[in-house]
């Protein structure tokens, strides 16, 4: 049983740590997840990286678990808030090419009517 708490410890302060730059150093990897964790103490991220957290109190592993389930709720709200954002920029930018599109059109019927209006005298709007 405890290695299947080691085991579970370790993918979750690993998958903290992603993702991981090509070249990226072991301890920076260890560095982003503790500061993504909160900042546990530091020897239980090294210990939970290199899957030796079998030993863990309830207390400590539920700890490390709580911090896990804060940060991907953060994680979740950022990409949600990033989506939104994107989502109203997109609808900004379709706003003002359909206000080019009217421009372009109310300029091209004018330039029609005044066409029509020089074969004709007696075409009115």
């Amino acid at each position: 049983m405890p290695s299947v708490i080691a085991t579970e410890m370790q993918s979750l302060v690993r998958h903290a740590a992603e993702p991981i730059k090509a070249g990226e150093t072991v301890k920076a990897q260890m560095v982003r997840s503790w500061e993504r964790l909160g900042r546990p103490t530091w020897w239980r991220i090294k210990a939970c990286w290199y899957g030796e957290s079998g030993g863990f109190s309830a207390q400590a592993v539920r700890d490390i678990q709580a911090r896990y389930r804060l940060w991907r709720e953060a994680e979740t709200r950022r990409a949600a808030h990033a989506a939104e954002v994107e989502q109203l920029t997109r609808d900004r930018l379709d706003r003002e090419a359909l206000e080019a599109t009217r421009a372009e059109y109310r300029s091209e019927l004018a330039r029609i009517e005044q066409q029509l209006a020089a074969c004709d005298e007696t075409f009115r709007f």
